[in-house]
């Protein structure tokens, strides 16, 4: 089985798949972000860097595809399709250039179309003011450069794309309290819809 778990930026989706990879035994998958050598960069300069980071981040969704269609039990955090969001809201607020957009966007195409789709997608939905209060209790130096508008446009696209998904079985959950622990009702509730 693949669970994919996918929100914004500090939506609690590392946390979750921690949790559900733990009570389920299955392989976790995470997105790589403190590996991104641009990321750093791409929070201090959103217009140089945009590009460059988010293929990194497609490459990283890439080599997860062997474990994917392995047949092994996965929780993965964050999915291919989000990545567009990411790129879309860069395009959308002036960061990255028509050229690299379309180029990235045929490329991410064509790296969805050999990715499997989720057996089912959780997606923790996340208020603004929620992120911000979670960017700035991490402490960590790059996320405190993050443009909220750029924030505010990933949460806007993110629910433009979660009402119209349809790939997979989809549970939304709220991911304004955090309760994600082994034992809470939100943990089990969840469980109990996944049927695994």
């Amino acid at each position: 089985m693949y669970i994919a778990i996918a929100g914004n930026i500090c939506a609690g989706k590392s946390s979750l798949t921690r949790v559900l990879s733990q009570r389920f035994g299955f392989n976790a998958l995470y997105e790589s972000a403190t590996e991104n050598p641009y990321l750093s960069d791409f929070y201090r300069n959103m217009a140089n860097y945009n590009f460059q980071s988010q293929i990194f981040f497609l490459s990283c969704k890439l080599a997860q595809r062997e474990v994917l269609l392995s047949g092994q039990n996965v929780i993965q955090d964050r999915t291919i399709y989000e990545d567009a969001i990411f790129a879309r809201a860069l395009f959308d607020l002036g960061y990255m250039e028509l050229r690299d957009y379309q180029t990235y966007m045929k490329l991410h195409k064509a790296v969805v179309e050999i990715l499997p789709y989720p057996d089912h997608l959780i997606y923790i939905k996340v208020s603004l003011s929620t992120i911000i209060e979670r960017v700035k209790a991490r402490n960590e130096f790059s996320e405190e450069l993050v443009s909220w508008d750029y924030v505010s446009k990933l949460n806007s696209l993110y629910e433009e794309w979660i009402s119209g998904y349809h790939l997979s079985a989809l549970t939304t959950v709220s991911g304004d309290r955090l309760d994600w622990v082994p034992a809470s009702q939100v943990v089990e509730s969840l469980v109990s819809s996944l049927k695994v």
